[in-house]
């Protein structure tokens, strides 16, 4: 179990006061980097008006290319800016919960884990952020931000996943399975489902139903190439646990070999500032509760595939005992701020736990 907020505060790992003057020296270069593009954008946009006055059409290219110069100043300016304040306070965040973990504003480790989830089965593009990297339990993981687009024409694309990715390397094989949402028989029904059969995408895997758990079968889909491995661990406590997940967000499971996978697509981008707000006390302790709410949900599915059982509990409170998440954005913006940020909460443990 992760240690609590309160208990990563009291080893003096976040000062607050340094997150905050970092802030303040990055706006204060960002308000010189808008002066400088500002600056040399505006001068092109001025020379392109006079060409233009002149009657030389070459005028209109260097005003495009003035505003274009101003966006893209300022937006690299403001990107390296706010990426490192991210990455000191993250860091300073996992390093306080445990020394070996750690945070990296992107990894491609996770390109290809993705692909060999079998969550999406075609991409043509994926962008990875916010990595966090340690042991759970003795088992490395990766837990991240990914975005996967599917291009449907040459102009158009289209966002087919956005939001946790998670990857554990586990001791034992336990096969090839894609357990992920069920929308084809959801839209079509029985349609849907021979749809779902006929796909040739997943030649190597077969389609199973959970015949005793029509609750489950309504949220997913289950592609495996083992059938009674599957079935086994989808017991009906790890059952209810995903169905709990697939009611707030689009959840994925799967494994293949030592690979246990997790993610939901949710469409949010977490662990996101803005320079001209002051870096508080509940800034810091919304970034905590986000890597610790899809930490936890990890371990409890990885629990549930190793030994058959969740790891139960919830998020850590501030005073070290577990909580209930706090509900959406709607109803606390004091956690989740104004903003709308907000992230999903996990279920309960399931009844036992």
């Amino acid at each position: 179990m992760l240690k609590s907020f309160e208990e990563v505060k009291s080893q003096g790992s976040l000062d607050y006061q340094a997150f905050e003057q970092q802030r303040q020296d990055s706006h204060a270069k960002n308000k010189k980097g808008l002066i400088m593009g500002g600056a040399i954008g505006g001068g092109l946009v001025l020379v392109g008006i006079i060409l233009i006055a002149v009657g030389l059409s070459i005028g209109g290219l260097l005003i495009f290319l003035g505003i274009l110069t101003f966006g893209i100043y300022f937006a690299v300016v403001n990107s390296k800016a706010k990426k490192e304040l991210k990455g000191k306070i993250l860091g300073d965040i996992v390093k306080g919960i445990d020394p070996e973990f750690s945070y990296s504003v992107g990894d491609r480790e996770f390109v290809p884990e993705f692909r060999k989830s079998g969550f999406k089965k075609s991409a043509s593009g994926t962008t990875v952020d916010d990595v966090f990297i340690g042991k759970m339990n003795g088992m490395r993981f990766g837990l991240g931000e990914i975005k996967v687009v599917r291009k449907q024409s040459e102009k158009r694309t289209i966002t087919v996943y956005q939001g946790p990715f998670a990857h554990v390397e586990a001791a034992q094989n336990y096969g090839f399975t894609s357990i992920i949402p069920d929308t084809m028989e959801k839209a079509l029904g029985g349609v849907g489902r021979l749809l779902q059969k006929a796909d040739i995408s997943r030649l190597n895997q077969k389609l199973l139903k959970i015949e005793e758990d029509q609750t489950f079968e309504k949220y997913f889909a289950v592609w495996s190439k083992d059938e009674a491995t599957t079935k086994q661990i989808l017991n009906p406590e790890f059952r209810s646990y995903l169905v709990g997940l697939a009611t707030m967000s689009q959840t994925y499971v799967g494994w293949r070999d030592n690979k246990i996978y997790f993610g939901m697509d949710n469409r949010r981008d977490l662990f996101n500032l803005k320079l001209k707000n002051p870096i508080t006390e509940s800034t810091v302790r919304q970034f905590y509760d986000d890597f610790a709410q899809y930490y936890n949900i990890l371990e409890n599915v990885v629990s549930f595939v190793t030994t058959g059982s969740g790891a139960g509990g919830n998020i850590p409170s501030s005073d070290g005992i577990d909580a209930p998440p706090p509900p959406p954005a709607g109803e606390n913006t004091d956690y989740y701020g104004p903003s709308g940020n907000e992230t999903p909460p996990p279920p309960p443990p399931p009844p036992g736990f």
